[in-house]
């Protein structure tokens, strides 16, 4: 993906497909420009991301294609989650550019870190020993679960996206 170029692809894309699964990640704004490019040969085709491709920079650049794309996220599609919608938004203007996913899951192990500091606990195994206490756990952004071991379990998602936005608001 770092060093994408058309050419290099082109004859590959010739081929018949049903699908693209596109397993990149870094958020790298030419994710959207190869799915731009496998959909000019392949307009019907669905084009599926990881969930270490959302950005807004990737959707802007799949151009067209966007609305082929599908979307897998641990995290909900910002059309229906408004309290998702609306931490975008506030990041948006206070920063000039909406985060990448990964910035919501930071979020929310800052709000869990920030707890159990409220809570006295200081060190990294006090931390995990009070997080594992209680396994489910609510921050601003969602419902936080982990498994015997502090892994976190939850649900991926599968949405459309929505038609191409700017990735750096007006």
């Amino acid at each position: 993906f770092a060093t994408y170029t058309p050419q290099t692809l082109e004859t590959q894309l010739q081929k018949p497909y049903d699908v693209l699964y596109i397993l990149g990640g870094s958020f790298l704004p030419s994710i959207g420009n190869m799915a731009q490019q496998f959909h000019r040969h392949h307009p019907q085709a669905t084009i599926v991301l990881t969930p270490w491709a959302r950005s807004a920079m990737v959707e802007a650049n799949a151009g067209d294609a966007a609305a082929s794309i599908l979307q897998v996220s641990p995290y909900p599609d910002t059309r229906t989650d408004a309290v998702l919608r609306r931490y975008l938004q506030r990041f948006r203007q206070r920063f000039g550019y909406e985060p990448y996913a990964m910035s919501i899951g930071t979020r929310q192990a800052l709000e869990l870190l920030d707890e159990a500091f409220r809570q006295g606990y200081r060190s990294p195994v006090e931390v995990k020993r009070y997080l594992l206490a209680r396994r489910t756990h609510r921050t601003s952004l969602g419902t936080i679960r982990f498994n015997r071991y502090g892994d976190s379990n939850g649900d991926l998602k599968a949405y459309r996206l929505t038609p191409a936005v700017a990735a750096i608001s007006p």
